[in-house]
């Protein structure tokens, strides 16, 4: 005789969001060991976030998610940076910042 087990599956939680603020430090702690084009791409995140520029940011964010090299850790920290980056471009999008107007439908557009 066999028994089966037929089991309600939760549905998957959502990362913890990542705190802006952290977001530089996180993406380059992350990619500290990486290759030089890896390292050098989260320094130049890095900057952009630093500096306020959540368009560059967000898009630079992307850009590397989409390497096909980066570890599963690595990826998931990408996800959260690109999480709290796009709040940030939304919330200067709203404020009329066009630079973040256009990236958030650039991006919405490719969706």
């Amino acid at each position: 005789m066999s028994l089966t087990l037929a089991g309600c599956s939760k549905a998957p939680v959502p990362p913890p969001a990542m705190e802006p603020a952290k977001v530089a430090e996180t993406v380059t702690q992350a990619f500290a060991k990486s290759s030089d084009e890896a390292r050098q791409a989260a320094t130049q995140i890095a900057e952009a976030v630093k500096s306020q520029d959540s368009p560059v940011a967000f898009n630079e964010l992307r850009r590397l998610n989409d390497q096909n090299y980066l570890t599963p850790e690595q990826h998931a920290v990408l996800a959260k940076a690109m999480q709290a980056t796009f709040k940030q471009m939304q919330a200067a999008a709203q404020t009329g910042d066009h630079a973040a107007q256009a990236a958030m439908h650039s991006y919405l557009s490719t969706r």
